[in-house]
């Protein structure tokens, strides 16, 4: 009834299932099974659980949650935006940022990514609650990126002055299974350049569009945050 019948399903073993049940089970016979299928699964050891808290994951989803709050009108979604940002500490200074957290143990110094995406959470909380405090602690974060990043041959690199000296600093420039922070920064250099006069920022767009168009014509496929970057502010037809 639970599809174990035959030969077994997986590796030599049983995984009990509803798609190849060739009796018939209503819901309130199957609510049942459920129920002591799940306190003998309780008898079993159970797995470990990823606990660490990501800086660069959250500044995603505060970046997601801003986005749509502004657009469906849901200042709940905004709340939540702002609420996650208190408990990653974004507000803290710059060279104070952190990798993340497992429980109250942090994580050490934050990468590129991690301010990349923050950056990015941070702007669009301004862009939905026209707060000026997160348009400047975006400024503040990517002035940062420039000082301790920023690679003489173009790019930010993985890992800045807080870390450990490298011979190689990496660079990562493909979209993986999130983002690459180099295509995201460029969106935020490019966005925070119109929000008044700031050469610095203005200078370090134009370098970042130059490096990256330059590194898209090689990898097109690779880096689409870069071209979605270019489209949103209009430098891509």
């Amino acid at each position: 009834m639970i599809g174990i019948s035959g030969e077994p399903n997986f590796e030599g073993k049983w995984v009990p299932n509803r798609i190849e049940c060739k009796g018939k089970m209503d819901d309130a016979l199957w609510e049942r099974v459920r129920k002591d299928l799940y306190q003998y699964r309780l008898k079993r050891e159970r797995p470990s659980v990823d606990k660490k808290v990501l800086t660069g994951w959250n500044g995603l989803i505060i970046a997601a949650l801003a986005r749509s709050g502004a657009i469906l009108k849901e200042d709940e979604y905004i709340r939540q935006a702002m609420s996650v940002l208190n408990k990653i500490g974004g507000n803290d200074d710059p060279d104070k940022l952190v990798r993340g957290f497992i429980g109250e143990r942090p994580l050490g110094p934050a990468y590129f990514e991690d301010y990349a995406f923050l950056i990015w959470g941070f702007i669009e909380l301004f862009k939905a609650t026209k707060m000026p405090v997160f348009s400047l602690q975006a400024k503040s974060l990517a002035r940062y990126c420039e000082r301790s990043f920023k690679l003489p041959t173009g790019g930010y690199a993985m890992t800045g002055e807080r870390h450990e000296n490298l011979v190689l600093r990496p660079i990562q420039l493909n979209d993986q299974a999130v983002p690459s922070g180099n295509g995201i920064h460029l969106w935020n250099l490019l966005r925070l350049s119109t929000l008044g006069a700031d050469e610095i920022l203005a200078h370090a767009a134009n370098e970042h569009e130059a490096f990256m168009r330059m590194e898209s014509a090689i990898r097109p496929l690779g880096t689409a945050s870069c071209a979605i970057g270019l489209l949103r502010t209009g430098r891509l037809q």
